[in-house]
């Protein structure tokens, strides 16, 4: 998992031509954007804004995706993503093809997210999102880039 702040994320243009179009989008997006979903490119890059409420943290599940790479942002607040390298864990739930997701078990570690902070998460990247030892509402943005 790669972490950061919003200055910082030209520096990962080159990985590839979507995941470019996803950091394009984060660098001129406005703080004041409506939640929803936002077509970059088809289905092939899209954008979920989102406002919510973080929870405790209970029993460790990671979500893992296949299909896409998850590059998340947070507007306004802030998080406690859990974070675990696939090779760690052992699954909780098969894979949902349609969902493009999969939930597993393991003790990975935690970072804090807050304004104007990021990840990406490939693959192999297991994440807990939308975590807090102390509830609290939290705006993000997870743009969903096609491998």
């Amino acid at each position: 998992m790669i972490i950061g702040k919003r200055q910082d994320l030209a520096t990962y243009r080159g990985i590839s031509p979507r995941l470019d179009i996803a950091i394009n989008y984060l660098l001129t997006l406005s703080a004041d954007v409506e939640d929803g979903t936002y077509e970059l490119d088809g289905r092939q890059v899209y954008a979920i804004v989102s406002t919510g409420e973080t929870k405790i943290p209970d029993a460790p599940r990671y979500e893992f995706h296949r299909r896409y790479i998850d590059l998340q942002y947070i507007l306004d607040g802030e998080e406690e993503v859990g974070y675990i390298h696939i090779t760690d864990c052992t699954e909780a739930e098969p894979y949902n093809e349609k969902k493009d997701c999969q939930f597993m078990h393991g003790n990975g570690t935690t970072a804090t997210l807050r304004t104007g902070n990021f990840y990406i998460c490939h693959p192999f990247d297991g994440h807990m999102p939308m975590r807090h030892s102390k509830p609290a509402p939290v705006r993000k943005v997870v743009v969903k880039v096609l491998i």
